[in-house]
């Protein structure tokens, strides 16, 4: 019981001088990280399918999250809008199940749409 006790004492003692400021703790000034940007490719034909893929890309080659894999969604046009019809982790495959010209996108690049012989 005593020790318990003891172990409380000390842990409030080491509270108290850290509320108290008595407790000195000395760190260099945070860096700022390196910038990484998300990449996607445009949707591609692969004879059969769309590919897409996404990665980061940081200004520092030797940073461990450059060329991370980043979330992919792949989009296709539908009558309604936007019909997301592929996800992945890095990359993004959707299997045709016709010749049909339709209209791609990555859901992360709005702007960029690609026309493949895919439906």
């Amino acid at each position: 019981m005593k020790r318990i006790h003891m172990r409380t004492g000390t842990r409030l003692l080491a509270a108290a001088a850290v509320v108290a400021g008595t407790v000195g703790v000395s760190a260099a000034p945070a860096e700022a990280l390196p910038t990484c940007t998300p990449t996607y490719s445009a949707p591609l034909d692969l004879g059969g399918s769309v590919y897409a893929e996404g990665f980061l890309v940081c200004e520092d080659a030797n940073d461990p999250r450059n060329l991370a894999p980043i979330t992919v969604v792949l989009q296709r046009l539908g009558v309604s809008g936007w019909v997301t019809v592929a996800t992945g982790l890095g990359e993004a495959q959707y299997f045709c199940t016709g010749t049909n010209p339709r209209t791609y996108r990555v859901g992360s690049r709005p702007t960029v749409t690609v026309t493949l012989s895919c439906s």
